[in-house]
């Protein structure tokens, strides 16, 4: 289990301005989600596949079904579910910058995001099905 160890350092220009907005929480977790449980919830939930990967590394391959935002674009929300309770599963080469999206995704008001742990990598050593694009 990671511990997240928050320093205030007195009182900021930034604090003062009152520009301070807000905590968000995301499950933080050394594995996220098993790519056998995301494939669970794609059928039964009929899930929403994000992948953060940039378009280069996402074209080389990627989960089937899985629409591409690479996580540099992701704060504009553009191409994202327009239901904020629609399970959206998100996806990056190793998973790190998946917990990255998911922080981007509940600020957007997304409020069911799951980070696929171990990421593509994982998703390729439990032999699931990948799509190419080129």
């Amino acid at each position: 289990m990671y511990k997240l160890v928050l320093i205030r350092h007195g009182e900021s220009t930034w604090n003062l301005e009152n520009r301070f907005t807000g905590w968000t929480d995301v499950e933080l977790t050394p594995t996220g989600i098993s790519p056998q449980n995301a494939v669970m919830l794609m059928n039964r939930e009929k899930a929403f596949v994000l992948d953060v990967s940039p378009a280069d590394t996402f074209a080389q391959g990627s989960v089937t079904g899985a629409r591409n935002i690479p996580l540099a674009d992701l704060a504009g929300g553009k191409g994202l579910p327009g239901k904020k309770d629609q399970v959206i599963l998100v996806v990056s080469p190793d998973g790190r910058d998946g917990v990255k999206a998911a922080a981007q995704l509940k600020a957007l008001g997304h409020e069911n995001v799951q980070v696929v742990g171990g990421g593509l990598k994982a998703w390729v050593a439990a032999n699931l099905p990948l799509q190419r694009k080129g």
